[in-house]
């Protein structure tokens, strides 16, 4: 087998060991063009290691430098990672995060409903699945009390955004809360003010207090 670099024939330096020695069990020669070098031998496949070993060295180097630069830019605001909160929108050209029409109108009728007209979650989010209106994660992705609830305990849409506030795995699961010294704060455009969001909370937290489950802010 013929490759153009050591790159192209594993990630890791554990990665190519396994692949030369399922090539080896299969009798079959590896060479890499760009190194001048094959696994024929005890000597090569020495050398391929130390080389596979340097290769990921500074494949690991490029990739933090790639994320310290995308980190910077997130701070000095320049760029949004992932997905703004629902009824937000990420605009960059201008660099600002701005209202999106449509999700901000939806927010707004969902927390009169809720607020003024005292509806509950669940008939709400029935509602908004029944015409139809898409969640942020659009496709067949349907409302869910829970999925309101999250949305109406969010401070975000009192016009500041606050990002960067957990550390996740790999599968972006959350793994632990990050010091405030690390937030990323982006101004937004208000959806609610501040006196209404806290009215907002004291429903919330009747209504999970007459329902036995414990306040929770997230």
């Amino acid at each position: 087998m013929v490759v153009r670099d050591l790159s192209r024939f594993g990630r890791s330096a554990r990665d190519l060991l396994n692949n030369l020695q399922a090539l080896k069990d299969s009798s079959v020669t590896f060479i890499s063009i760009k190194e001048n070098i094959d696994g024929s031998d005890a000597y090569s496949q020495f050398m391929l290691t130390i080389l596979a070993a340097i290769s990921q060295l500074e494949l690991e180097i490029i990739t933090s430098r790639i994320k310290e630069n995308r980190l910077a830019r997130w701070r000095d605001r320049r760029i949004f990672c992932g997905k703004a909160p629902y009824g937000y929108i990420w605009n960059p050209k201008e660099k600002r995060i701005e209202i999106e029409p449509e999700q901000g109108e939806i927010y707004s009728i969902v927390v009169k409903e809720y607020l003024d007209l005292a509806r509950s979650l669940n008939d709400i989010s029935l509602e908004l699945n029944a015409e139809g209106i898409p969640t942020r994660n659009g496709g067949s992705s349907k409302w869910f009390s829970g999925t309101l609830s999250k949305i109406l305990k969010s401070a975000d849409y009192c016009g500041e955004i606050t990002v960067n506030r957990f550390i996740t795995d790999v599968k972006g699961k959350i793994i632990g809360h990050r010091s405030e010294s690390e937030h990323i704060i982006f101004e937004a455009p208000p959806l609610i003010t501040r006196a209404r969001w806290d009215r907002l909370q004291e429903r919330l937290d009747s209504a999970n207090s007459r329902s036995g489950r414990p306040s929770k802010m997230e």
